[in-house]
């Protein structure tokens, strides 16, 4: 059971439909979802909530999707940025996905205004794992307080399925020839044929 309150939750769903009413009434102008993805390589589980944001979101021909690759310490290894675009662009030709390069970013709330994403058409979606952080403003984000005043919020439904990079990382590292038959739960043959081509590992 979710320790998210029923105010939140519905406060959440209001500022999707707060958002969602804001692309319909300004068809002129661009709205973004944004997501920001960190764990390396790249999982079933991010792959779903891509997927749900195109379906969810891009139906609307005003609205631009912008994937976040930040910051990790596997990502100079495992080639994040360019692992998602390969999966983005072979996955969803034409749409409009922008997958860009947090470097260096002090904060999210810092990063997205530095990058002029408007906080009035703008929707930020994050996990509920990261949501709880956010809304307990316990330290974990920078600026928790003025950031969720400012911005509007979608909480994505945790659907990891006990899927974790760091599972098939270690699976990577103990057999570099693993056969794709022993990941297929974890990663897709896209990421998998990917990271063989390059020798990631």
């Amino acid at each position: 059971m979710s320790t998210i309150s029923s105010r939140k939750v519905l406060e959440m769903i209001d500022k999707k439909q707060n958002f969602v009413y804001s692309i319909r009434e300004n068809n002129d102008m661009l709205h973004t979802v944004y997501f920001g993805m960190k764990a390396a390589p790249l999982t079933l589980a991010h792959e779903k909530i891509i997927q749900y944001l195109v379906e969810e979101f891009l139906k609307y021909d005003n609205v631009e999707l912008v994937l976040g690759v930040a910051d990790s310490e596997f990502k100079d290894k495992f080639d994040l940025l360019n692992m998602v675009e390969v999966f983005v662009n072979k996955k969803y030709p034409g749409k409009k996905i922008d997958v860009v390069n947090q470097n260096g970013w002090q904060g999210l709330r810092a990063w997205l205004k530095e990058q002029n994403f408007n906080n009035k058409d703008t929707l930020v979606c994050i996990g509920e794992d990261e949501w709880k952080h956010l809304e307990k403003n316990d330290g974990v984000w920078i600026d928790a307080l003025d950031f969720s005043s400012e911005y509007m919020f979608h909480m994505v439904k945790d659907r990891n399925d006990g899927i974790s990079a760091s599972k098939i990382r270690e699976i990577f590292f103990r057999d570099p020839d693993v056969d794709y038959y022993y990941v297929k739960d974890l990663i897709s043959k896209t990421i998998y044929d990917y990271i063989k081509k390059n020798e990631l590992f």
